[in-house]
């Protein structure tokens, strides 16, 4: 562990310089420096929205556990979730390091890493739902306002691009079985029993279904409210530089964020890289550059900094005083 964090270390440095230099070079320090610096008290908000997004996040989760077990801790979801958001946040690694970590924690207490997994995975698979929805919006608006036929084209061919991924993953989420047939052949080109991992996949089938509509419709309103609330860290970070961008906006720059952030690089954050393109993509909507990486950099503040030292309290929490400790009772 102590060695990842070295190396997160190093390529959050990386990161920041990328930032600088961007600054330096394509921005007007002097007024960049006079916009940050101006940010009125409506970005207490922004960080508010971000421990907001959190908590409804774990509630997502504490849903689906519900729907299988009578008892169910939401304190302790509570604590596993926002502590694998911390990893995710420091070892990013496609949201990776986090869900195994809330595998792994989750598995003991329940007994039954197939429940573990085929919750998370829904858990995942709801809570992509509503951004989705909001990416195609988003491309839909930028799309009218772009000024060449070219980026049309590109954000045309995004926003299919994601729908078709989007059902493809959502096939395999909710019928994993699908994949017994291709991951016995590699099995057995490795001369191994793929049995086991079989048996797995039909057994997350069955705990993927939903025992009354209720559980449905709870989630996807909480998945929704979700999106809302971690588009609003951005929404926010706009209005304490006085600038009230129309959501439609907000909801492709979040999109956008949250692609980039699933990109395997290992920046915590994904700090200067997220910050750039942001800005540019505010730059076509006709947002001052100086304007926009203040924003980015108060949603970085938000959702990254504060968010890494609030989670890493519940990490220590969690693999000190509450390991082993029983999500369900």
């Amino acid at each position: 562990m102590k060695r990842e964090y070295i190396k997160s270390l190093a390529l959050l440095i990386v990161g920041v310089a990328a930032l600088v230099i961007y600054i330096v070079y394509a921005i007007d320090v002097e007024k960049f420096l006079r916009v940050i610096s101006g940010a009125n008290a409506l970005f207490a908000l922004s960080i508010l929205c971000a421990f907001t997004a959190t908590f409804l996040y774990s509630y997502g989760w504490h849903i689906l556990l519900k729907d299988r077990y009578d008892s169910v801790s939401f304190k302790k979801v509570y604590i596993l979730t926002t502590a694998s958001i911390y990893l995710n946040l420091i070892i990013p690694s496609a949201s990776a390091s986090g869900e195994a970590f809330r595998i792994y924690e989750s598995s003991k207490s329940l007994g039954d890493p197939s429940i573990a997994v085929s919750t998370i995975l829904l858990h995942r698979l709801f809570m992509f739902i509503p951004f989705v929805t909001g990416a195609f919006v988003g491309c839909m608006y930028l799309n009218s306002i772009a000024t060449t036929g070219y980026a049309s084209k590109v954000l045309l061919f995004s926003s299919i691009i994601l729908t078709v991924a989007f059902m493809f993953f959502t096939v395999l989420i909710v019928k994993p079985s699908l994949l017994s047939k291709p991951i016995g052949k590699v099995y057995r080109c490795l001369r191994r029993d793929p049995s086991k991992i079989t048996k797995m996949l039909i057994d997350m089938e069955k705990n993927m279904r939903l025992h009354g509509k209720a559980t449905l419709a709870k989630l996807l309103i909480v998945s929704f409210l979700y999106w809302f609330i971690d588009n609003m860290v951005l929404f926010f970070a706009l209005a304490s530089l006085g600038v009230y961008a129309r959501i439609e906006l907000i909801l492709l720059v979040y999109a956008v964020t949250v692609l980039i952030q699933t990109i395997p690089i290992g920046i915590p954050g994904m700090i200067g890289v997220v910050d750039v393109v942001r800005t540019e993509l505010f730059t076509v909507a006709g947002i001052p550059r100086e304007i926009g990486i203040s924003a980015s950099i108060l949603t970085d503040i938000a959702m990254v900094f504060f968010l890494a030292l609030y989670s890493f309290i519940f990490y220590v929490l969690q693999v000190g005083k509450f390991r082993g400790c029983e999500i369900t009772h």
